[in-house]
């Protein structure tokens, strides 16, 4: 289910062909964080006629710039307990995640307040996440 790819920085399109600088036209929402990319691609099947290959693929990719590495899960690979199993781990890791997240966004801000600028997380951007138009659900 997972596929990995060692070109950080560079996009693949459909075809494998490799564009820099370009987003590939099966991109259909992506995020820039500090460690890396989340995208979510969606592309219609060119399979032979089989249950597995009815409706658009979609899957999700993580590009992590630390490792310099792309994960990429096909999520319509699953059947729907499968998916609900995904979601219910990926919703509790961010739920887990979540109040050390916002202790130390607090206390660098308040480091930040007091005089204290060593804390890298007060100079990152605010990400975005962007949706192709047409594209969301």
């Amino acid at each position: 289910m997972a596929n990995t790819s060692d070109n950080p920085g560079r996009t693949q399109g459909r075809r494998g062909k490799w564009e820099r600088g370009k987003v590939p036209t099966d991109r259909v929402a992506w995020t820039e964080f500090f460690s890396g990319k989340l995208a979510v691609n969606r592309y219609a099947e060119e399979v032979e006629d089989s249950a597995e290959s009815k409706g658009d693929s979609v899957s999700l990719l993580l590009q992590s710039l630390f490792e310099r590495r792309t994960v990429r899960f096909i999520l319509t690979n699953l059947t729907a307990a499968e998916l609900n199993a995904f979601e219910r781990v990926v919703t509790f890791a961010i739920s887990e995640a979540r109040p050390t997240v916002e202790l130390r966004d607090r206390l660098a801000k308040e480091a930040f307040e007091h005089g204290d600028g060593s804390y890298e997380r007060n100079y990152r951007s605010v990400p975005t996440v962007v949706v192709r138009e047409g594209q969301g659900s």
